[in-house]
């Protein structure tokens, strides 16, 4: 397999495809998911519109069409025919090319959505992604500079999402192969309807993010979370494809989050250490306020809990975000 050699590929090129304007052929690919019986389907029109950029980036980087699975490959059949972006004429690479340059390109990525699942397949190399980001780099930012938010559409959205809230009880102490860090908690998260993620992913927003953040960031899920009395969420980090989170209140004032900026470099094993040793809840660096404006978050890259809730229930609407190649800048 021939790479390009083009140094000005990663300036050039993937900036085009990152933000290259797909909306056109996101409701065509929801009917297709409705039609297939698939459900959440905002989110899997989201997670494909990555991977289907994604392989964009990637033909692009090896002058050749990567192997993909059969939903990326509907993707790109709707993508065409919608007039949108798609890759030059190459030859075909094999699954095992493909996996090889997906896990050196997108090395936090979602490997199954964009390959399928194969036994001939080299399984997928365990990255701690905390523990391989910068720990100098902003972890957040207010996100101002927007229209005025109308809160009443999501409390809207969210009255009609939380009832059907399930519920989410943790009681131990670990971390996940990608590094993500969990704690005990005791909380309730509803999948969002249409609203939130139209609001999420709306020019002006994704704009704003782009700004504070330096490079493009991409919608994955959005969803509702519900603190009651005695609920609380012990120090954990997110995901490695929620490489960064927005959240906002939509309940009017509610407690702050707590932040462990100093803890941001720490191993896996330090972090269960301090964390088991403060039963979840160590002193925090800083308590950021949770308001109606958007609190932008690298939500896996920075330690963060949130205190047990006392009183009348609160809601708080919150959004993850992924990086095109998997890694972020700074």
């Amino acid at each position: 397999m021939v790479l390009s050699s083009d140094s000005q590929f990663d300036a050039r090129g993937v900036r085009d495809i990152a933000t290259a304007d797909l909306s056109p052929a996101r409701r065509p690919v929801i009917e297709a998911l409705e039609a297939a019986g698939v459900g959440n389907r905002q989110r899997m029109a989201s997670e494909l519109e990555l991977e289907y950029r994604r392989y964009l980036v990637m033909a692009r980087r090896a002058g050749a069409r990567p192997a993909a699975s059969a939903a990326v490959r509907a993707y790109a059949s709707i993508a065409r025919s919608q007039g949108l972006i798609e890759p030059d004429d190459g030859p075909e690479m094999t699954h095992a090319e493909t996996a090889e340059l997906y896990d050196s390109m997108v090395p936090y990525g979602n490997r199954e959505l964009f390959l399928g699942q194969s036994e001939e397949l080299p399984a997928v190399r365990a990255v701690n992604y905390r523990e391989s980001v910068a720990t100098d780099s902003p972890t957040t930012w207010r996100v101002g500079s927007l229209p005025t938010v109308d809160l009443s559409v999501l409390r809207e959205d969210a009255n009609s999402a939380c009832p059907t809230a399930r519920r989410v009880d943790n009681e131990s102490f670990g971390v996940d192969v990608d590094g993500r860090l969990y704690s005990p908690s005791r909380t309730r998260f509803a999948d969002s309807e249409e609203t939130a993620w139209q609001f999420f992913s709306s020019p002006d927003f994704l704009a704003e993010l782009f700004r504070l953040a330096g490079e493009p960031l991409f919608l994955v899920r959005t969803s509702y979370l519900v603190y009651e009395d005695e609920d609380f969420l012990g120090m954990h980090t997110d995901g490695a494809q929620c490489k960064y989170v927005v959240l906002m209140s939509i309940s009017g004032e509610v407690p702050p989050l707590n932040t462990y900026a100093s803890l941001r470099g720490a191993s896996s094993e330090t972090l269960v250490e301090v964390a088991m040793a403060n039963s979840g809840f160590p002193e925090p660096d800083e308590t950021v306020p949770i308001t109606s404006e958007p609190l932008l978050m690298r939500g896996a890259h920075l330690p963060h809990a949130r205190a047990t809730h006392r009183g009348r229930p609160i809601r708080l609407a919150s959004a993850c975000f992924d990086t095109l190649t998997g890694t972020p800048a700074g």
